[in-house]
């Protein structure tokens, strides 16, 4: 059997393929876990008549030692939620309104910087309801390191190939 393009071809695409997922993925798992911290957050407000404190809200939702709250010591959180996919902490705040307090939860985002408090264009909020475009996440599909990623695999591919129809000719 006479060896092909097209089995490079496929190779490279899906090569360039499997290099454009692993932001769009941490940004969903951010979208995820924010929106499990604001659930916690709800449902410790719905139990206890109050939201944990922003300076130790963490502690209060995962039973920890200094919840004033949580006298329980009742889990609302997986330990594990309370840093992003990037590594920066969750940020915490109570928006008082004057009449009511809002809870408000973010994620800075893959900078990991929030001039706004949680309304940077890449900030991950409990708030929103349109979250940032998917497409802020994953970079354009030709960049120059996915080009030289790709025809890196192609080289190394054809160069497998005609050692291997080398070796069948012996």
């Amino acid at each position: 059997m006479k060896p092909t393009g097209l089995p490079l071809y496929v190779m490279m695409m899906i090569g360039i393929c499997f290099l454009s997922y692993g932001h769009s993925t941490a940004f969903g798992l951010a979208m995820v876990e924010v929106r499990n911290l604001a659930n916690a957050v709800a449902t410790f407000q719905y139990e206890y008549g109050e939201y944990p404190a922003p300076a130790n809200w963490f502690e209060e939702l995962t039973g920890g030692e200094k919840a004033l709250i949580n006298v329980r010591k009742k889990v609302y959180v997986d330990p594990v939620e309370k840093t992003d996919p990037w590594g920066s902490e969750y940020q915490y705040a109570l928006l008082d309104t004057g009449s009511v307090k809002l809870p408000m939860i973010y994620s800075l985002g893959r900078d990991k910087i929030s001039k706004t408090f949680g309304h940077d264009p890449d900030d991950i909020s409990s708030w929103r309801e349109e979250q940032i475009p998917l497409a802020y996440y994953r970079p354009p599909l030709f960049t120059t390191k996915r080009i030289v990623v790709g025809t890196l695999f192609c080289i190394g591919y054809g160069f497998l190939l005609l050692y291997l129809r080398a070796k069948r000719m012996k």
